[in-house]
């Protein structure tokens, strides 16, 4: 019986050697294709930016539609936020929140570095920076809300506290997308932010800044003197009889990196264009969506 017993247990541990011996064979591999087993990275480490760890999640790409107090929402998908962004008021969760359900399945956890977007797909991450202060923050999209006249984003406790929004309860804040891929390298907006904080070789190494456009690689070199652009301009075209209108609408423009979303409101819609550079821009939307309709209904925000 102790021969018998002795037996077992040698061989469950020669299996877990060999277990382990795979996984490592396998790591190799993967490096040799140029892909990696990731660990957890900190945020905190490479650009000393609390957050989330840096670590690649399936990103949803394809969309869904909820209501939400009589508004339709439309979520997007991995392709349409490769380079969203967008400002306005964050908040956070109240403590009744913690450990419940939230859209994504999970649990609420208001001391991990998570939020709550009504359209970025979920597993997101975005770098958020309150414009009062100049914290930042980095979380992962999980959740659905605030369902709050101009608010954009609910922070968990954690990251909230970290940008310093706690005792006011809301503040101003700019939301940039934060991609990460199986190969372990960063994209999006919010890389050319994380270019300036870079506390090393491996960080600066981990940032794909290739494909971001001549005004994102211009604000690269604006960080590193010190300084950083901010989009100013927000277009809004109201009350459109249709989706299919709205779609069709956006079809026919050149948008050039502008952020589209449609917003359905009892029986109509609007559509918001975000991510605009400048006020030559905005007036250059705005004839267009006139040359395309003469009735249409277009505001420009301007955000100091």
């Amino acid at each position: 019986m102790e021969q018998i017993l002795f037996n077992n247990v040698t061989a469950k541990r020669n299996g877990t050697i060999w277990k382990v011996f795979y996984r490592v064979l396998l790591s190799f591999a993967l490096m040799g294709l140029g892909l990696s087993v990731q660990a957890k990275v900190e945020p905190q480490k490479l650009y000393g930016i609390a957050g989330h760890p840096l670590i690649y999640m399936k990103v949803g790409n394809k969309s869904y539609s909820y209501k939400i107090k009589g508004v339709v929402y439309y979520t997007k998908t991995a392709k349409e936020v490769k380079n969203f962004t967008q400002e306005g008021i964050a908040s956070y969760y109240h403590n009744r929140f913690n450990g419940r359900k939230n859209s994504s399945g999970e649990r609420h956890n208001q001391n991990a570095f998570t939020a709550a977007h009504k359209t970025l797909p979920h597993n997101s991450y975005v770098l958020v920076t309150n414009l009062r202060n100049g914290r930042k923050v980095i979380v992962r999209i999980n959740d659905r809300g605030p369902f709050v006249k101009d608010r954009i984003i609910d922070l968990s406790k954690v990251a909230a506290r970290e940008i310093g929004i706690i005792g006011k309860g809301i503040g101003k804040v700019r939301l940039e997308i934060l991609h990460i891929h199986p190969t372990g390298k960063i994209s999006g907006p919010a890389a050319r932010v994380l270019a300036k904080y870079a506390k090393n070789n491996d960080a600066k190494q981990r940032l794909d800044l290739k494909n971001l456009t001549n005004s994102q690689e211009a604000t690269v070199k604006n960080n590193a003197n010190g300084t950083e652009k901010v989009y100013h301009y927000r277009v809004h075209l109201m009350n459109l009889d249709s989706k299919k209108q709205a779609e069709n609408m956006i079809s026919q423009l050149k948008l050039n990196q502008i952020q589209t979303e449609i917003i359905q409101r009892g029986k109509k819609y609007d559509v918001y264009f975000s991510q605009i550079m400048s006020k030559e821009q905005a007036n250059q939307l705005k004839l267009q969506l006139r040359q395309i309709d003469r009735s249409a209904q277009v505001i420009v925000f301007v955000f100091n």
